[in-house]
């Protein structure tokens, strides 16, 4: 297993070994190593089958999906838009809304259950603030979904918010409290509704009498969102058929905000990505309720152009020659092919991604069913090694930044712990690694998944050519084909870096490192016969 982010450091140092103060993931005495595949396990580590035979493994990934392949598109023509706005910047309120113009934006996002029960996420909300967002519609700005969802709507059809400012008659206000009614039942609540002159009976009959200047004399001279307008405590006399007659206390009055209409937000539903910074909100479907600013509630209109061939060729002026090397009837067709490639980036990269993550998650798995008797010294002091020159590199990049050179303190910095000390720290997160590898490949043992004879010897080289592509692709410049003069030159270019590869690999990581990496690839490949396999994330429908 650990040869699998070995590969993305080595990759990593190969691009960046002229780089000064490059990071090295490199193992510090390869000859030390300790030979998971040649020794047994079984007395360090215990696994029961039975513990982890049919466990689900939950991976978050997302595929590269036509709709991705839109938005990149959109924000592609977004950034041909014209410098100046149309009609010398004056905001429009009757035109849809279309890609590239701007519009000013409240919103408040959440989650919602199998129940219903809506929960807000963190930081998904400027409704307390005095001014709103500046969208750019379609420019790849917020998550998937958000701004398209204004797409083809009008300004004047849209529910417009004041989150601040005073109260007019006609506003309807959305009101937060808390109520004990005459028959001593109680509850939270938060109403929407229409603050009018001629509504004040309705809105006595309601809430109890005198409720309309209670409005008067805290919203509307004050203002929503204004803490003077914050009502602690209130009884006035009240009836109603569920409640009975008496008089109604209210607590924590709040005039949260109003609006123009007694129509709802527009709701976005956005998709939050696999590799999202927030891990709680990762492939999740996440809605937003969206009002226009109430004082700017127009569009701000841009001529942003088609995707065409006309944008391609004179516009965007597209190599046509390199688009001919892509699929497609069409010159769009050929174009979003490219585009499609563009975000998939390297198969092979990608493809080490995603079992990394996977091995990730079984190791994670597996590991809280295994059972550590001993630690190998070896393994340990491997691991601790590496992390030393880990920080080694950092420390190094500290200095030459300017800042402190205090391992202690980067090490804090880099790893996010409060207490004890780095050394306390890499010593229990070499013991994690070192176990969650022997559980792997104890496990991987004890189901038959290890090749052996002509298999292994085909596996080997099947990796060595896996990661020489790998590597080849990390160095296109280099090798690129108009470099050299001939075919022979060319192919004796790419035979000394493949030699140069194998012994780089070999003397950086040990003898056995291509038979650990072949191992672990015939693991992957037959993980979902121990394991069920769940892929959450985006796919193309």
């Amino acid at each position: 297993m650990k040869n699998r982010w070995i590969a993305v450091c080595l990759l990593l140092a190969l691009m960046m070994s002229l780089c000064v103060g490059a990071v090295s993931c490199k193992d510090p005495d390869p000859d030390a190593s300790f030979d998971y595949l040649g020794t047994d396990l079984s007395s360090y580590v215990t696994l029961d089958p039975a513990d982890y035979r049919g466990l689900n493994i939950e991976i978050k990934w997302d595929e590269i999906t036509e709709a991705d392949v839109d938005e990149w598109i959109d924000a592609i023509l977004v950034s041909y838009r014209s410098d100046k706005p149309l009609n010398d910047g004056a905001g429009v309120t009757d035109a849809p809304i279309t890609l590239g113009d701007e519009v000013y934006v409240y919103y408040y996002g959440y989650t919602v259950d199998e129940n219903g029960t809506k929960t807000a996420i963190t930081g998904g909300s400027n409704m307390t603030s005095t001014t709103p967002d500046t969208i750019t519609v379609g420019a790849r700005e917020f998550v998937s979904g958000f701004e398209t969802a204004f797409l083809g709507k009008t300004p004047a059809e849209l529910t417009k918010i004041k989150t601040s400012g005073a109260i007019a008659d006609g506003d309807y206000i959305t009101m937060t409290y808390f109520a004990v009614y005459p028959d001593k039942t109680y509850g939270y609540h938060t109403d929407t509704f229409r603050f009018a002159e001629e509504d004040r009976a309705s809105i006595d009959a309601t809430y109890g009498e005198g409720f309309y200047e209670v409005i008067v004399d805290n919203a509307m001279e004050y203002g929503v969102a204004n803490e003077k307008a914050y009502i602690s405590s209130a009884t006035l006399p009240y009836t109603s058929e569920a409640h009975g007659e008496g008089q109604i206390v209210y607590q924590d009055i709040v005039f949260k905000y109003g609006t123009d209409r007694a129509d709802g937000p527009l709701v976005a539903t956005t998709y939050f990505p696999a590799d999202y910074e927030n891990e709680a909100l990762r492939c999740k479907t996440v809605y937003f309720d969206m009002y226009l600013d109430y004082t700017k509630n127009y569009v701000v209109q841009y001529d942003t152009p088609t995707f065409d061939e006309s944008f391609l060729l004179g516009v965007a002026e597209v190599d046509i020659e390199k688009l001919e090397g892509y699929e497609g009837d069409t010159l769009t067709d050929k174009y979003r092919s490219m585009v499609r490639e563009l975000l998939e980036g390297n198969v092979l990269a990608r493809r080490e991604e995603y079992e990394a993550l996977l091995l990730d998650a079984v190791v994670t798995a597996i590991s809280e069913k295994a059972t550590v008797h001993l630690y190998p010294e070896e393994a340990i002091n491997e691991q601790i090694a590496m992390m030393e020159q880990w920080l080694d590199g950092w420390v190094e990049y500290y200095v030459q930044m300017g800042y402190t050179a205090d391992r202690e303190a980067i090490a804090k910095n880099l790893l996010g712990y409060t207490t004890g000390t780095y050394t306390e720290q890499f010593k229990t997160l070499a013991e994690q690694t070192v176990a969650g590898t022997m559980a792997l490949y104890q496990m991987a043992k004890q189901e038959g998944l290890l090749l052996s004879g002509s298999a292994l010897t085909a596996a080997i080289e099947a990796a060595k050519q896996e990661l020489f592509a790998l590597s080849l692709s990390q160095n296109e410049d280099e090798f690129d084909r108009d470099n050299y003069d001939s075919d022979e030159s060319y192919q004796a270019a790419l035979d000394d870096f493949f030699e140069e590869m194998v012994t780089y690999y070999t003397q950086t990581y040990g003898d056995t490192y291509f038979e650990e990496y072949a191992q672990d690839q015939a693991i992957i490949d037959r993980l979902d016969e121990v394991f069920t396999i769940s892929i959450v994330g985006r796919k193309e429908s």
